[in-house]
């Protein structure tokens, strides 16, 4: 059901407004950088503003790779993501 009703777009995220703000600003800029870290609690909208930020900057085109710490620890799993990155 939370993925159902899970945001879309920047101005569905809501309790979020100065990362929106952040993030918007460096769309509108073009200044995306190299990496981003979103850390917070469970539930606090990490991975939801995330693909919202990444769906924003490819313009809605592509598949971006989502992987996270606890998923991809070692040197072959990134190994394996920029295997498939290319």
């Amino acid at each position: 059901m939370a993925i159902k009703y899970r945001p879309t777009t920047f101005e569905d995220v809501v309790e979020q407004s100065s990362i929106k703000v952040i993030l918007q600003e460096q769309l509108k800029t073009k200044t995306i950088k190299n990496a981003y870290l979103f850390v917070g609690g469970a539930g606090t909208g990490k991975t939801t503003t995330a693909r919202i930020f990444a769906n924003e900057i490819n313009n809605g085109q592509g598949n971006p790779i989502e992987m996270d710490a606890a998923s991809n620890s070692g040197v072959d799993d990134v190994r394996n993501i920029i295997g498939e990155a290319k």
